[in-house]
């Protein structure tokens, strides 16, 4: 029955329903108390219905909550998958990066990409998308640092060394 739920948010999908998607892996979920995968798509799902509301000059900011909410409970069912970690940190970051290209501060944003990631590295060890990650969330850190005409550099520079760190793993 579970693969029924994920077809039928593919289906939703495939008519541009985003929120629908979502909709259908909640309830999946629902059914199925316990299977993550449902929350993880429930997650993106959420995320790619605040960026397509964005892209269309609406709020997002009710889906980007949802996404983080399914993240939250598929880390709350699974706290040893590093992915959902990076589902996590990658909400943030997006939103983010939603925010600075609005004119808006992103730091918030980042600093909680960081402190997901870092949490999925103390949690379930060290991995290239994490460390990766952290450094998608220092090079944003640069960027804020340099739109408010602060020194960008040391933000760079660790992102720099995240990106290779992550490149050796």
């Amino acid at each position: 029955m579970v693969e029924v739920y994920a077809a039928l948010a593919d289906l939703a999908l495939t008519q541009d329903d985003r929120e629908g998607q979502a909709r259908w892996y909640e309830e999946g979920h629902q059914v199925d108390l316990g299977y993550v995968p449902h929350l993880e798509g429930c997650a993106l799902a959420w995320e790619s219905a605040a960026l397509h509301r964005e892209l269309q000059g609406r709020d997002g900011a009710d889906q980007r909550a949802r996404a983080l909410a399914a993240a939250d409970r598929a880390l709350a069912w699974d706290p040893a998958d590093p992915m959902l970690y990076a589902i996590k940190g990658s909400l943030h970051l997006r939103t983010g990066d939603a925010l600075q290209q609005v004119g808006k501060d992103a730091e918030a944003s980042c600093l909680a990409c960081i402190r997901a990631a870092e949490e999925g590295i103390r949690r379930t060890g060290e991995c290239a998308t994490l460390v990766e990650l952290l450094g998608a969330a220092h090079q944003l850190l640069g960027n804020q640092a340099s739109d408010r005409a602060e020194d960008p550099e040391p933000e760079y520079r660790e992102a720099l060394a995240l990106y290779e760190r992550a490149e050796s793993l």
